[in-house]
């Protein structure tokens, strides 16, 4: 539900008289006006177009950085910035907003159309005439050069009340509600768009994974090495014409057939057996190689897969999405920082866990020093935890144990009720000359048997940060 005419009224009451437009922004369908007071205190007011929730308020808060300005608020910064808001009403509690501008040389009008679909803002010369807006509605005489026909007052104007759930604050409030209701939404909508992008390559993986698997027959690249020795071993009696000999297996001792060219010699017979061995040989080397990276990839996916599953909050679904290499055309889809995300230990030591191989080698990159602490369950894959050095002091043990959980939990083996986990400090980590991310060999490394404490990983889940 928008904000009613008497919430909208109540709203215009308590915005400082007099500011002057520094610039407008747009971000998600909210227009931002930024201003300064008289005595130079800024101030953001917010003219909110989603459908269903249309409205006008000063933020209470910080406003998102705007990396690139869109057409129409770039053309109200153009006209507006500098200008001085003379007044701001609401003609005959129409849910119209209206801002009376001037600037140096000219008087304006910005309207917001708060009618809870298809709302709008407008700009205006001094005679109404729209010189642009946000949405054009020509059936609604809402078009460059039309005139702006303001909605006369209606004859029975049913009376209207702020929402009892507003409080004595409400602006805020209300602000908070509709962020809260959007940030939801858009939660739910973005959750479901990564969670259909994994599963399908989920999918496409196991699928290539079955595929390679099927290819790499070493038996039969091996029977054709074989098959050239044999008729090696039997060129005494082959000749020129033969189409196949019959020659006993070495390693079977069995009589096997091997079909022949008969338009070439023995000599090239064998030849040409070894160099297919060969060609066939380097395919299994590189095929092996590639079933190795998709099997990588498949356990990045699932693992990518159960952090959005388990995400809390919209700015941690959009860090995953940079992972997943979802592209959102903003700022948001650059998210991504490559630090993982971060736990508060015992002894107030800082523990970071990789949430994709991906993640994990830019964390030990950008992140993790040669004394912190590194840790991995053993003989299954999951996330890389690092918990951050102080001072070279030991971990104890709690906070040993703790890691050790995370370790534990962020992994394959989260199900199992206790597991082994490895560690050893970051400097002893070797990263071999391959191509599968997040791949490390730990080297002088101790194990820890840990039995899973459920209310230890809690706990710990309870205190996760996002990385900022």
């Amino acid at each position: 539900m928008s904000l009613n005419c008497e919430e909208i009224n109540q709203i215009i009451k308590i915005v400082p008289e007099k500011m002057i437009v520094r610039k407008i922004t747009e971000e998600n369908s909210c227009f931002y006006l930024h201003c300064i007071t008289g005595d130079e205190n800024s101030v953001t007011l917010q003219i909110n177009l989603h459908d269903g929730e249309s409205g006008f308020f000063i933020v209470p808060s910080k406003v998102p950085t705007v990396q690139k300005q869109k057409r129409f608020s770039a053309f109200l910064s153009n006209r507006l910035s500098g200008g001085r808001i003379e007044s701001i009403t609401q003609p005959d509690n129409n849910r119209i907003v209206l801002f009376a501008i001037k600037t140096i040389s000219q008087q304006f009008y910005l309207i917001a159309r708060l009618w809870g679909t298809a709302s709008n803002v407008l700009l205006t010369d001094s005679d109404f005439i729209i010189e642009d807006s946000a949405r054009r509605f020509p059936k609604r005489n809402e078009w460059v050069g039309y005139k702006f026909i303001m909605p006369a007052a209606a004859e029975n104007q049913k009376t209207f009340s702020v929402r009892e759930t507003a409080g004595c604050n409400i602006n805020d409030e209300l602000f908070y509600y509709y962020k809260n209701q959007r940030d939801k939404n858009e939660f739910s909508v973005l959750q479901k768009r990564l969670i259909n992008k994994l599963d399908g390559r989920l999918n496409d993986l196991k699928s290539a994974i079955e595929h390679l698997r099927n290819e790499l027959d070493n038996d039969k690249i091996e029977n054709v090495r074989r098959s050239g020795e044999l008729i090696v071993a039997n060129m005494y009696r082959l000749k020129k014409g033969d189409e196949q000999v019959e020659a006993e297996d070495y390693e079977t001792g069995r009589l096997i057939v091997i079909p022949m060219d008969k338009n070439v010699s023995p000599q090239e017979n064998s030849r040409q057996y070894f160099d297919k061995y060969k060609k066939l040989k380097a395919a299994f080397v590189h095929k092996h190689e590639k079933l190795e990276e998709s099997k990588a990839a498949l356990d990045d996916a699932e693992s990518l897969l159960s952090h959005v599953k388990e995400a809390q909050n919209v700015n941690e679904l959009y860090e995953l999405a940079a992972l997943t290499g979802e592209n959102f055309g903003d700022k948001k889809s650059n998210s991504y920082n490559g630090a993982g995300r971060k736990f508060l230990l015992s002894g107030d030591f800082t523990a970071y866990v990789s949430r994709s191989s991906r993640d994990a080698d830019a964390m030990l990159k950008t992140v993790a020093r040669g004394n912190d602490y590194w840790f991995h369950i053993r003989d299954n894959s999951g996330s890389h935890v690092v918990v951050k050095n102080k001072g070279n002091i030991e971990l104890p043990d709690k906070t040993r144990l703790e890691a050790a959980m995370l370790a534990l939990h962020f992994s394959k083996s989260h199900n199992e009720t206790e597991g082994d986990i490895y560690f050893t400090r970051v400097k002893y980590l070797h990263k071999p000359n391959t191509k599968t991310p997040g791949l490390v060999f730990p080297t002088q490394e101790k194990n820890i048997k840990i039995k899973k404490q459920q209310d230890i990983i809690q706990r710990l889940l309870n205190e996760q940060r996002i990385v900022k």
